[in-house]
């Protein structure tokens, strides 16, 4: 059938919103484990069923960005995904010092 350079069954924009999904979720994540209450947000996290944990996050606001006013579809649920899958949080990282 020769070279195509595009999926034909998918349509066009899909990859810019699984993008913004991605980058969203990735954000909501950073936020949900940086708050000083985070080890109890994700036990709090842990205890809802599937269908609870996209509005926990919402309310939690984690996945707020600035810059973008509308919900992105599903980066509430990839972000509970992503953070049900940690075993423990990440350590926090050392603030970076400069000689400036």
């Amino acid at each position: 059938m020769g070279w195509r350079t595009i999926d034909l069954q998918k349509p066009f924009g899909h990859g810019r919103s699984s993008a913004r999904q991605l980058l969203v979720a990735g954000i909501c994540v950073q936020n949900f484990v940086t708050v000083s209450d985070a080890a109890d947000n994700l036990k709090a996290l842990q205890a809802k069923s599937s269908w609870q944990r996209d509005d926990f996050i919402k309310e939690g606001g984690w996945a707020k960005v600035a810059g973008i006013d509308d919900t992105v579809a599903n980066a509430t649920d990839a972000c509970a995904d992503q953070l049900m899958k940690l075993k423990e949080l990440p350590a926090a990282a050392a603030p970076v010092v400069t000689d400036s």
